[in-house]
C-alpha cells in the first residue's frame, strides 16, 4: 500500500526542495534509488530537536514532548500518515509541533509550514512551527487549520496516489525542470505508446527550437574563435567594456564509481580505477561593470 507523509506532500505540492511529483513518483515505484542515509543536515536535525525543546521552555514557557517518531494515521484516510516532532497543550487542547532550523531570517517557509499543515490534518489538531535562526533567534509561528489547504493537500494526494496504483507518471501540471534529471533515470517497461495528435506540436517546437540553438551555438563558436585569434599568446584582452580572460585549469581525479564510495571501497579491499588528473584551458568573456 502506498501511503503519503509530510515530506512526501512538500513534493506533491511542489515546495520541496529534495524531490519533484516525477522524482517521488519514480522513488516510490523503485525506479530510481531513495537515499537511505540521512544528510548531514538530517542529522543535524535530529540532534537539536531536543535543544529546541529546552529552549521553547525557557524562552516562551512551552513544553514540548518528543514524539520518539512514532507514525500516526488519518482516521478517514490510513494511507496519510504523520510522524511529528512533538505535542504540547494549548488551553488544555494537544497541537502538534514542529522543530526546525534555517539559515537566516528571510528564509521561505513554505517548506516546513506545509510540513507542519500536513501533521495538523493528519492528526485533526492545530500546531505550533518552532523555528531557529542560525544561533540568533527562536520563533514560534501558531498555525490554524485552514480547510482550503487541507482540501488541496488532499486532492493531490489523492490524485498521486491514484497515478501510482495505475502505473501513470503525474500529468504535466506537476511538472518543473529539474524534474528531466528524473526522468532520464526512468527505465520504461513497455514498448510503445501512441500520443493524441494535438502533442504533436511538442515535437515541433522541440526541433524548431533545436535547429535555432545549434546555429546560435555555431554563432558564438565563431565569435569565440575570432577572439581568441586576435589574442595571440596572450591570456587576456581589454576592449571597451569587455575583457576576455583565458585561465588554465586543473581538473580533479575522477573514480569509475561515486566518489562517496571510494572510502568504504579502501576499507573492503575493492579495486577500483582512479583517472589521472589532466588540464584544460577554461575560456570567459564577460562584460566590466563601472
Amino acid at each position: 500500500m502506498y501511503r503519503i507523509g509530510s515530506l512526501d506532500i512538500t513534493a506533491i505540492m511542489g515546495v520541496s526542495p529534495y524531490d519533484t511529483p516525477i522524482s517521488l513518483y519514480l522513488k516510490k515505484k523503485g525506479k530510481i534509488p531513495k537515499k537511505i542515509e540521512d544528510t548531514f543536515q538530517m542529522k543535524v536535525g535530529k540532534k537539536i530537536e531536543p535543544l529546541l525543546r529546552e529552549m521553547a521552555f525557557e524562552i516562551y514557557g512551552i513544553s514540548i514532548k518528543g514524539n520518539d517518531f512514532n507514525m500516526r494515521a488519518c482516521e478517514d484516510e490510513p494511507r496519510f500518515i504523520s510522524v511529528p516532532d512533538g505535542f504540547t497543550l494549548q488551553n488544555g487542547e494537544p497541537i502538534v509541533c514542529e522543530l526546525k532550523t534555517r539559515g537566516y531570517d528571510n528564509q521561505k517557509l513554505d517548506f516546513y509550514e506545509l510540513q507542519t499543515r500536513w501533521h495538523m490534518m493528519v492528526c485533526k489538531q492545530n500546531g505550533l512551527l518552532v523555528i531557529m535562526t542560525g544561533l540568533h533567534s527562536l520563533d514560534i509561528f501558531e498555525l490554524q487549520r485552514d480547510l482550503e489547504i487541507e482540501g488541496e493537500m488532499r486532492q493531490r494526494a489523492y490524485y498521486f496516489l491514484d497515478c501510482l496504483e495505475n502505473d501513470r507518471l503525474p500529468e504535466e501540471q506537476f511538472f518543473s525542470p529539474i524534474t528531466l534529471e528524473a526522468l532520464k533515470k526512468v527505465k520504461p517497461e513497455k514498448e510503445t505508446i501512441e500520443l493524441p495528435p494535438e502533442k504533436e506540436d511538442m515535437f515541433k517546437v522541440y526541433f524548431e527550437l533545436s535547429a535555432k540553438l545549434k546555429e546560435l551555438e555555431k554563432q558564438v563558436d565563431e565569435a569565440k574563435q575570432a577572439i581568441i585569434l586576435s589574442m595571440f599568446n596572450y591570456k587576456k584582452a581589454v576592449c571597451g567594456n569587455y575583457e576576455a580572460v583565458i585561465t588554465q585549469v586543473s581538473r580533479k581525479p575522477q573514480l569509475s564509481v561515486p566518489v562517496d564510495y571510494k572510502e568504504q571501497l579502501e576499507k573492503m579491499n575493492i579495486e577500483f580505477k582512479e583517472s589521472a588528473g589532466s588540464e584544460y584551458n577554461q575560456f570567459r568573456i564577460r562584460e566590466i561593470k563601472k
